[in-house]
């Protein structure tokens, strides 16, 4: 909606989802499905292609594929990808005087949103437990619980073989920043998100408010759409210009 009436935007869901296909566990085999559904709809170039966390890799690899095909690749933009080992966590001391500092300014409102927090985390991982030594049969784990760890595993398998091959083109990466991205303390990250030394043409780098879960929802969602909407047009006019249009 933010985008405008009159830009459509087509999302792929990975196979195995509905529970009747298996999962596909290379992102290259996820790149290669999803670009021929994208196909059906539009045969050729230009494309615009997109992907949000780990979307934004099989995106790359989408861009890759498409390239290798001879087709042309309008804009490629990654929403909040970081290349795995390009993040660091500060020492303990650190974070110990990261929490404090952060107590004297917000006080107990920083101390409420750690608890609760820490509380998401402590239920994500009971789940996890549970789900590994009652497979079946819990009345723990729901269905869709169930399904998500199996997918978010299948995607880690996939990224932990998946090969970083340089890209000749453009990539725009939307970045949230590093006191924003997640709820630990301590991480700081590449600046270029480790894009920067395989992306051998420019790199584009938008920071965006909100976290990694958050830049998605409002009032976050409308900033994002808006830097979005502004290198489509620009992406959109360079093609055309580029075809004689």
């Amino acid at each position: 909606m933010h985008l405008g009436l009159d830009q459509p935007v087509y999302g792929l869901r990975p196979q195995g989802i509905d529970g009747k296909q298996p999962l596909l566990l290379r992102v290259e085999d996820m790149a290669a499905k999803y670009l021929r559904e994208m196909q059906t709809i539009q045969p050729q170039g230009p494309y615009f292609v997109g992907g949000y966390s780990f979307g934004g890799i099989v995106a790359y690899e989408i861009a890759q594929q498409i390239r290798s095909q001879g087709q042309e690749i309008a804009l490629l933009a990654m929403l909040d990808t970081c290349r795995p080992g390009y993040e660091r966590r500060l020492s303990f001391k650190r974070r110990i005087l990261l929490h404090i500092n952060n107590i004297f300014r917000r006080g107990h409102k920083y101390i409420a949103h750690k608890a609760k927090g820490w509380y998401k985390q402590f239920h994500y991982n009971t789940k996890q437990v549970c789900n590994h030594y009652f497979p079946t049969g819990s009345h723990v784990i729901l269905p869709e619980d169930k399904k998500y760890l199996e997918i978010s595993n299948a995607h880690k398998q996939a990224l932990n073989t998946y090969v970083f091959r340089p890209y000749a083109g453009k990539l725009t990466l939307f970045r949230t920043r590093d006191e924003n991205r997640t709820e630990a303390i301590g991480l700081e990250y590449d600046s270029h998100f480790g894009w920067g030394e395989i992306v051998m043409g420019d790199l584009d780098i938008k920071y965006i408010p909100g976290s990694h879960l958050s830049l998605l929802n409002e009032p976050n969602v409308r900033v994002l759409a808006k830097q979005v909407k502004i290198c489509l047009e620009k992406a959109q006019n360079v093609t055309y210009t580029a075809n004689g249009s």
